[in-house]
């Protein structure tokens, strides 16, 4: 049996994790839609709340039972572009992104990270193995460790445009 979410039509999936009777979604096409969804009736899930914001997450963490953790890239909206009718974007550095998910009606971003320019990579965005995590105990904070390989540089030569989202 297929069941499907209404409201999600037309976008293309980039991340999915699921904590007991919710599914995180992430999808993208300009901004980066994370989806709560009420999955307490399985034979009918339902969208219970929705953030969008701009990039887009490859990787979703749980880091308690509260926050979220979405790892993927920052991303510029490019109306000029041919892609999807002029709705593509420019993706930038890897961005880190914690979401407050304690309300299933209002998921909020808490904090964003964003690590070099245009260029960096994670292979964290390919392969969830490349994240070691260590959950909060006691008085120690949690802790995090991803592979990046950083781009930063920002190039001289004469007609370099710096301002152009293809830029940064």
């Amino acid at each position: 049996m297929m069941v499907t979410v209404a409201g999600l039509k037309g976008e293309q999936l980039y991340a999915a994790r699921f904590v007991g009777d919710r599914g995180y979604l992430v999808t993208f096409r300009v901004t980066d839609p994370l989806y709560v969804i009420d999955l307490s009736n399985q034979e009918q899930p339902r969208i219970a709340g929705e953030l969008k914001i701009e990039g887009y997450s490859d990787y979703l963490h749980p880091v308690s039972d509260t926050l979220l953790l979405g790892i993927g890239k920052d991303a510029i909206p490019d109306n000029n572009s041919s892609d999807e009718g002029g709705r593509g974007a420019w993706y930038q550095g890897v961005k880190l992104s914690l979401f407050d998910v304690s309300n299933i009606a209002s998921p909020k971003e808490l904090d964003t990270l964003i690590l070099g320019k245009r260029g960096t990579q994670s292979d964290v965005l390919y392969d969830h193995h490349a994240l070691s995590f260590l959950p909060a105990v006691g008085n120690e904070p949690a802790r995090l460790a991803i592979p990046v390989q950083l781009h930063d540089t920002v190039p001289t030569w004469e007609l370099f445009k710096a301002g152009e989202p293809s830029a940064r």
